[in-house]
């Protein structure tokens, strides 16, 4: 069975949360940035009349001022903005509890097993979703509507501001063939420099890329599919002899998926977390008892805005941690000597194995 997944995407969320205690700056070019008072700074976030006069995010403020001279620039308020992402959290979490937060601004929501509570129709809750935000916190998004995650934040980029897009199982590639490379999640500017030079400008012509025409690339990407294989071999074994421990996992980890994909019984995920919502060592002591009362494997994600908070939650509740990496929190001076996502996930595995 096809699953329903929604990316949910704030625009311009930290221009947008500053404009609702400025509604006279609505239709004037404004953007956030870390100091207004520098020309060095950068621009965090810009609103829609901003963006059409090109202004750009993570652009100096001085570019941003060539290109709009009447440019009003705000200093950011980062704790409101995490106020307003756990207020959104909340409003995703009444709607599945399999909200998989993606940065302050973006969250993923898979509705497989909760869209007959709301009528069935996948798009009629994406913009149900979106009318209560707009309703209640006066805020807007864009929401993609797709079977996978991947597909699911294309539709969310491929309008804005304020917009659903459904890309469906039975016609997505006369969506998404035609959409620039780079809006592929993780095909950032170096992947695209490298493909381009195998005519390689959109996601179709990856798609129709024939290896055998792609020398040493290909080669290489072949390299990692084999290793990547070999991983997830390594992990399944691993699961097949189980645990009766909890094992909290920081940052970011695909939970839903892991959990389905090595056939663990049981899994939990507390919707929101990370800097939105931090769960109570309570709440992690009374579920992982439990479920150990029930006699099952106690898998955790829970999703923290760091490690010290982590361990202190599980200290509290009894339960034992593990450190997870991925590509968020990995060190500059990690990716420089040569780390990726497969030496990560390998030092994952070792992990799990250290600790259970």
């Amino acid at each position: 069975m096809d699953r329903t997944i929604l990316h949910c995407d704030l625009n311009s969320f930290y221009a947008s949360v500053e404009l609702l205690s400025r509604p006279d700056l609505r239709e004037r070019p404004v953007a956030v940035c870390g100091d207004p008072a520098s020309r060095k700074g950068i621009i965090l976030a810009k609103n829609e009349p901003a963006k059409r006069f090109g202004v750009k995010t993570a652009e100096t403020i001085w570019q941003a001022r060539e290109k709009c001279p009447d440019l009003v620039l705000l200093p950011p308020h980062h704790e409101l903005y995490r106020k307003f992402s756990r207020l959104v959290n909340h409003i995703y979490g009444q709607y599945t509890d399999l909200v998989e937060p993606f940065g302050i601004d973006e969250s993923w929501l898979d509705i497989t097993g909760s869209m007959h509570l709301f009528g069935g129709d996948a798009a009629a809750i994406a913009d149900a979703i979106r009318a209560r935000v707009r309703r209640e916190l006066g805020l807007t998004l864009s929401v993609g509507v797709s079977f996978n995650k991947v597909f699911a934040k294309l539709g969310s980029d491929y309008r804005k501001p304020d917009a659903t897009t459904v890309i469906p199982p039975d016609h997505w590639r006369e969506i998404v063939w035609p959409l620039p490379l780079g809006n592929l999640l993780y095909a950032g500017p170096a992947a695209q420099r490298a493909l381009s030079r195998y005519g390689v400008g959109t996601i179709g012509d990856l798609a129709a890329l024939d290896p055998a025409h792609a020398g040493e690339y290909a080669a290489n990407a072949e390299a990692y599919a084999s290793e990547l294989e070999a991983l997830d071999q390594d992990f399944a074994a691993f699961f097949e002899e189980r645990t009766d421990r909890a094992i909290v996992f920081g940052d970011r980890f695909p939970l839903l998926y892991f959990a389905e994909a090595y056939g663990l019984d049981y899994y939990a995920a507390f919707p929101g977390c990370g800097s939105q919502t931090e769960p109570s060592a309570a709440t992690v002591a009374f579920l992982t008892n439990k479920v150990r009362e029930e006699g099952l494997p106690a898998v955790w994600y829970i999703e923290f805005s760091n490690h010290l908070v982590a361990d202190s939650i599980a200290e509290a509740a009894g339960v034992e941690t593990a450190q997870f990496h991925t590509c968020h929190n990995v060190s500059r001076a990690d990716l420089e000597a040569g780390a990726t996502y497969l030496s990560l996930m390998r030092a994952n595995l070792e992990t799990l194995r250290e600790y259970f």
